[in-house]
């Protein structure tokens, strides 16, 4: 298979071309990388992102330098995840990426984040309910509660600007983009305050 750019340039312009494709590839790799999951996922999606027609798994695994089994793996996972999709039924269809990520972002972070941020605030409320009852100086003398309240208006303060990423509209019209920056700012006043 020849690279991606080089039927319609140089062969010096096609190597340059495909040189910045896969820096392309491997910075969204570790992109998603860094959030938990393999660079491999990213470096896949970016190169169907990327490519002009669809790519079937053997020119993807080529373009790459990975196996095809490797390839088959990530295919698989990025169909679940509703990050590409093959063009058509056949076994060997080629695949291409789909752009509409935010709802697979979402999903994560409901998932993931959410349920970290929900457990502390949960961990923090407990804490301060138990401290209030068993009560006396003692408490206030280990522990400060003022602070375990400040850091639970901190958590659901995160939670809010998580639910509104979460809600983030995904097919943003202009007016629905506009409403969502202005629920963002008012969060945002209010958070400065």
């Amino acid at each position: 298979m020849a690279k991606l750019g080089s039927e319609h340039s140089s062969d010096a312009a096609a190597v340059t071309i495909n040189r910045r494709v896969m820096e392309v590839c491997d910075s969204i790799g570790d992109f998603i990388e860094y959030w938990g999951f393999k660079g491999i996922h990213g470096r896949v999606w970016a190169l169907l992102a990327l490519s002009a027609e669809p790519l079937a798994q053997v020119q993807i695994a080529q373009y790459l330098g990975v196996s095809r089994s490797l390839v088959s793996g990530v295919i698989a996972e990025l169909v679940d995840r509703g990050l590409v999709r093959a063009v058509d039924s056949s076994r060997n269809s080629p695949y291409v990426a789909l752009t509409d990520f935010w709802p697979t972002v979402a999903s994560v972070l409901r998932s993931r984040e959410w349920m970290l941020l929900e457990t502390v605030r949960q961990s923090l409320e407990g804490f301060v309910v138990d401290a209030e009852r068993v009560g006396g100086d003692s408490i206030g003398q280990i522990y400060n509660l003022r602070r375990a309240y400040t850091l639970i208006k901190m958590t659901e303060t995160a939670q809010n600007i998580l639910r509104l990423l979460i809600g983030y509209p995904t097919a943003a019209t202009a007016d629905r983009m506009t409403q969502w920056l202005g629920h963002v700012g008012a969060l945002v006043k209010r958070f400065k305050t």
